[in-house]
């Protein structure tokens, strides 16, 4: 009972200030175990239709590449750049009209890793602040990991009656 849970926050940093608040407060907590801070990207329909998002120039943004940017900027001002920082997927999984393919990338492979380095009955507790995509990704390419993982999404509903998520 007196070990830390293992946390893993997954974040689309670049989308939204919660991120940033976030991830400074997983950092400073010593109450828990932080063994990764990975990036997302983010989908937005403003981003294909106007010049400018927020601060960001549309046509040059890649969403996954400026979270990562964020991501290592504050882990550098708080000085824990040795909290394992992968980048992650550039896109969701699938296609707009469905599909499961996996996007692999370092933050996928990360948390297959620290899960899989459990022991059994502890479990990996993925935070997920922003598109599920890399979590969803590390499940489909070691759905043995289920069993040791805890996934806490922000900001989406799903119904396991209908098995549909709603983005709404």
């Amino acid at each position: 009972f007196a070990q830390k849970p293992k946390v893993l926050l997954d974040a689309d940093t670049c989308n939204e200030m919660d991120d940033l608040y976030a991830i400074v407060r997983l950092v400073k907590d010593t109450s828990v175990d932080l063994v990764g801070l990975s990036s997302a990207h983010f989908n937005n329909a403003d981003l294909l239709v106007f010049e400018k998002w927020n601060a960001y120039d549309t046509k040059t943004l890649k969403p996954v590449v400026e979270s990562q940017r964020l991501n290592e900027e504050i882990l550098q001002i708080l000085n824990r750049l040795d909290i394992p920082h992968p980048i992650g997927a550039d896109r969701q999984i699938g296609w707009a009209w469905g599909g499961l393919k996996a996007n692999d990338s370092p933050a996928a492979q990360a948390i297959i890793t620290a899960a899989q380095k459990l022991p059994p009955g502890e479990q990996l507790h993925v935070l997920t602040l922003g598109p599920l995509s890399n979590i969803a990704s590390a499940v489909i390419l070691a759905p043995d990991i289920l069993p040791n993982i805890k996934v806490y999404a922000l900001g989406a509903r799903y119904n396991p009656k209908t098995k549909v998520w709603d983005k709404s």
